[in-house]
């Protein structure tokens, strides 16, 4: 599927599913991909995300399946460090400003510092098995890893100023 709207909004999802598989006992797998990017509606508040899935069950005799799945985000924008403009901000920069190209902006606007990236994924390997008479096992062995890298300027209402970025990842 595509999508396409305002502010260079984009989408597009792939989806792959085998269905049944009679060479490998009758497996299935599905996997997709997703893509969005957007400019969004304020300047340089931009967005990009990227997705992927994968899943494949294995049947191990007639009551026992093995689970296999992946999947992992990235996603990446760009936080306008003006959160509430006022209204001769407003008159002076029109209502979508957000952020500047300028890497010395004082006030602390720069685009290039401030944005989010974020990363996530999981995987698992699953056991499901019907031992008869109403009785079952399922377990599950996984890993899961989530990263916020914040690159944004410091909250300036009580410490650094917007142009000391301590602590902030360069």
């Amino acid at each position: 599927t595509l999508s396409d709207g305002s502010y260079n909004t984009f989408l597009s999802h792939t989806e792959l599913n085998t269905g049944l598989l009679p060479d490998h006992n009758n497996a299935t797998a599905i996997a997709s991909y997703q893509y969005m990017s957007s400019d969004g509606y304020h300047t340089f508040g931009t967005l990009m995300r990227n997705t992927y899935f994968v899943k494949y069950i294995q049947p191990v005799g007639r009551n026992t399946t093995i689970t296999f799945l992946a999947t992992y985000n990235n996603i990446k924008f760009n936080n306008p460090n003006l959160t509430t403009p006022t209204q001769l901000q407003i008159y002076q920069l029109g209502r979508n400003f957000a952020q500047t190209d300028n890497p010395f902006d004082v006030n602390g606007n720069d685009y290039q510092r401030n944005h989010q990236e974020k990363h996530a994924d999981m995987e698992y390997i699953g056991l499901n098995t019907d031992l008869g008479s109403g009785w079952k096992i399922e377990d599950k062995l996984y890993t899961f890893d989530y990263n916020n890298v914040s690159h944004e300027s410091p909250n300036t209402n009580s410490g650094p100023s917007k142009t000391d970025f301590g602590g902030q990842v360069d």
